[in-house]
């Protein structure tokens, strides 16, 4: 990829979520519950209601969309994303030839840097996977459950703990990549060897002190030596 195309990538990634995110800009409001020895102000989302029939039953259209654009955009479309990128990855190195003279030691190690790598992918797109389906799971049954089932305590609970794990995707990529890419654990190194010790083993220049020159040294000079050789002032 070209440094445009990265930079294009970035630029699509940023934008691309902050289009996600801003509804949550107007839809949250602040509330005050008023209790008889406290009172507790929460956060929630306030979402446009219709009612939907003669008995005041009301439903939220706009929420529905927006969860379900969400988990397209942000679930369901990466894990395509990945397991099409990966397949071309594996694929490549399955049936990619190597280079030069073929023999029992560049073969083995071809095979075990291929296996390392193969084994990478499938590590991070399972953490996905694992740690995303979850919270994804909750926010669409959330949307679309009947309204008047009354939801069990441990859901709450469960709830939580679905989040907890998805945000834990972001921090576990790194240990996974540092864990199974030498690569990305020599750069690390390299990378903190810098930050640490490079104010320390920077040299700086000193003070600079002004040169003077004396002419009258000069005065008794009568020949200098060029490439010509002696030459008389």
């Amino acid at each position: 990829m070209t440094i445009r195309g990265i930079y294009i990538s970035i630029s699509v990634t940023w934008i691309s979520s902050l289009a996600i995110a801003s509804p949550h800009l107007f839809i949250h409001e602040l509330v005050y519950l008023q209790f008889r020895n406290r009172k507790d102000t929460i956060c929630q989302e306030s979402w446009p209601k219709y009612y939907t029939d003669t008995k005041c039953k009301t439903e939220e259209p706009g929420k529905k969309i927006y969860y379900t654009i969400e988990g397209v955009v942000m679930y369901f479309i990466p894990i395509l994303v990945m397991i099409v990128a990966y397949s071309i990855i594996i694929m490549k190195l399955t049936f990619r030839k190597i280079p030069g003279n073929i023999t029992t030691s560049s073969t083995s190690s071809h095979d075990k840097i291929r296996r390392k790598v193969i084994r990478m992918l499938l590590v991070v797109l399972l953490s996905f996977v694992i740690c995303w389906t979850p919270q994804q799971t909750f926010l669409l049954w959330d949307v679309y459950r009947s309204r008047n089932v009354q939801i069990p305590k441990y859901v709450i609970s469960l709830k939580y703990a679905a989040v907890y794990l998805a945000y834990f995707n972001s921090a576990l990529n790194p240990i996974i990549y540092a864990g199974l890419n030498e690569n990305f654990r020599k750069g690390f190194k390299e990378a903190f060897k810098c930050q640490l010790w490079g104010k320390r083993n920077q040299v700086r220049p000193g003070p600079v002190t002004p040169l003077t020159v004396n002419v009258s040294s000069f005065q008794n000079i009568s020949s200098v030596i060029t490439d010509d050789g002696l030459v008389d002032l």
